[in-house]
């Protein structure tokens, strides 16, 4: 009996393929504490690469492993909405850069969405000041993006800060300046 592969080309069924993974390993007895480590032997691409971001994350048992591939490659329909939001999205006026990366990593993870696409969307989500900034600095991922926008969030809510000390200091000299023509 062949070991079953999953790569997720031409709508390959997620389902189907633990189904034939399933009669492998009982063909073989495979015992199953060793199910998840022959289960990365029967990926390709973006599905290997997903097991791979899962045991990253801690996923260790077969099945949860399964679980996560299985709401990843089960409902095609809710990941295109996912990817169709994540490429509309923008960040809110008073969203700070923190939330919205965090944010956004939780959603394209939803969707293993590549690393370049995440940098992409991340990128033309920030406001139009931030985004030319960023892009200027040429960061080459989404974490030097991040530290980019985060960095110029930082000295621009700085820079407000000043200003607003500055024109405190203006209206408070002004009214002493008041203060001292109502007291002649």
């Amino acid at each position: 009996m062949k070991l079953p592969k999953f790569a997720n080309k031409d709508h390959e069924s997620i389902r189907l393929f633990f189904s034939k993974f399933k009669k492998y390993v009982d063909h073989y007895e495979v015992p199953k504490e060793q199910w998840a480590s022959r289960l990365g032997l029967c990926l390709d691409a973006e599905a290997l690469e997903m097991f791979d971001n899962l045991i990253l994350s801690g996923v260790t048992s077969f099945d949860d492993l399964k679980e996560g591939l299985v709401s990843r490659y089960g409902d095609s329909r809710s990941d295109f909405i996912i990817r169709s939001d994540l490429n509309q999205i923008k960040m809110g006026a008073e969203e700070n850069v923190v939330s919205f990366y965090e944010n956004l990593v939780r959603e394209a993870n939803k969707v293993n969405l590549p690393e370049t696409e995440r940098f992409f969307v991340f990128l033309n989500a920030l406001p139009k000041n931030m985004k030319e900034h960023t892009i200027l600095k040429e960061p080459v991922n989404l974490k030097e993006a991040f530290k980019v926008a985060k960095t110029f969030e930082q000295v621009s809510l700085m820079s407000k800060a000043d200003t607003n000390k500055t024109e405190n200091k203006d209206v408070l000299t002004a009214v002493r300046a008041n203060m001292g023509q109502l007291e002649l």
